[in-house]
């Protein structure tokens, strides 16, 4: 929140919480100060609410798909970080100065009815790693996760040793 320009809130006050919130409150209260702007979904106005510069009065159980809708817009409007996003490992991530990684490239076992059934893993891929080792698509081929810098984020459905993927990110 020190450095915070938008602040979106999700189902919780934090301008009326007890501790450890006080301090949050603070942060929340000093952000705005400065400028940030806040949005608040939530099906009351709370405290929060009353000082945001949004509030969206969700109904109760709702929420999951204003977060969807959210990430939709985000995504086809290419407000995402895709480099980010990309970078399968730590060595990769690292390199380029981010501080985490995501499973968003990994490649995900979609079975005959269409559904996910877990991550690809480098020995079912035919890739010579284990249980361990996630796989990414990377090339135009599969590849064992910690073996490239990049991976593609859309590469549609695929198929690696005989099983249908779809990335973590297109799921």
């Amino acid at each position: 929140l020190p450095n915070c320009e938008f602040a979106l809130w999700f189902g919780s006050d934090p301008c009326s919480a007890n501790f450890p919130f006080a301090a949050q409150s603070r942060k929340v209260i000093n952000m705005l100060q400065r400028g940030g702007k806040l949005a608040v979904v939530d099906p009351r106005c709370n405290v929060a609410a009353s000082k945001a510069d949004w509030w969206l009065p969700v109904i109760p159980g709702q929420d999951g798909a204003v977060a969807q809708a959210i990430a939709r817009w985000i995504i086809e409007n290419n407000k995402h970080n895709a480099a980010f996003l990309q970078r399968p490992h730590s060595g990769a991530a690292n390199a380029t100065g981010e501080l985490n990684t995501t499973d968003a490239t990994f490649l995900v076992k979609i079975d005959a009815n269409g559904h996910a059934t877990g991550y690809l893993r480098s020995d079912e891929a035919g890739l010579g790693g284990t249980s361990d080792d996630f796989v990414v698509y990377s090339g135009g081929a599969a590849a064992q996760y910690d073996s490239v810098d990049t991976g593609e984020l859309t590469p549609g459905l695929v198929t690696v040793n005989g099983i249908e993927c779809k990335t973590a990110f297109e799921l």
